[in-house]
């Protein structure tokens, strides 16, 4: 591990991790990305509809979440509060053993060699979970990949844009409800599961560049 001072990076490795990089925070809080902004725990509570989908005998239901004694469920998966509940940095995780194993597990399963998929996860699984029955683990092709994806869910809950990356990879519809006044959906296919590109791309006049379609008149914005 080397530090690079309060305003830089810590890097640790170990089995799992190849890298983990946390971006700590200044003595003011202060980050350069926005991304996750350092607060109270109360502003890191936990999606509580993400929290119930972990099993009791799921060992990262305590390794990933914080109960406070007010009763509120904080997310700490990287323990990166402090004793005074202050967020104290964010982390990136560029590589992790786990995302390859259940990369090969969906891939053998998709390559319908179901038998070799079902074993790769039911390795994965007997580490994270007290008491493991095998028998829980489905054997048909559509909800073993179903269980697949939903260990993904659970195993990489709050690794950068993993969770998003995996929604545009399935084409997933989501509904986030309504927020501030406005309904939040994403459709399958969405054109927002692309991202624009950047207007100052437009600014020679010889640019042969077109923006990505259903950005065009939301980008043009003046």
């Amino acid at each position: 591990m080397f530090d690079m001072g309060d305003d830089g990076y810590k890097v640790y490795d170990n089995s799992q991790f190849t890298l983990r990089i946390v971006k700590t925070s200044n003595a003011l809080g202060d980050f350069t990305s926005n991304r996750y902004r350092g607060g109270s725990l109360i502003d890191s509570k936990a999606p509580l509809g993400v929290y119930n989908l972990y099993k009791s005998n799921d060992m990262r239901r305590d390794l990933y979440f914080l109960e406070l004694p007010t009763g509120l469920i904080a997310n700490d998966k990287y323990n990166l509060h402090t004793a005074t509940h202050k967020k104290q940095g964010s982390i990136y995780v560029p590589y992790r053993l786990a995302d390859n194993i259940l990369i090969l597990a969906e891939a053998l399963v998709r390559q319908n060699k179901i038998s070799e998929g079902w074993d790769v996860l039911n390795s994965f699984k007997e580490k994270r979970y007290t008491d493991y029955d095998i028998a829980n683990t489905p054997s048909s092709r559509d909800d073993l990949l179903n269980d697949i994806l939903m260990e993904r869910r659970l195993e990489f809950f709050h690794e950068c844009d993993v969770r998003w990356l995996e929604m545009k990879r399935l084409g997933y519809r989501f509904d986030r409800g309504a927020i501030l006044g406005y309904e939040i959906v994403l459709e399958e296919d969405d054109f927002r599961y692309t991202w624009p590109i950047p207007i100052l791309e437009f600014e020679d006049e010889e640019s042969k560049i077109v923006q990505n379609p259903g950005w065009e008149d939301i980008m043009n914005v003046e």
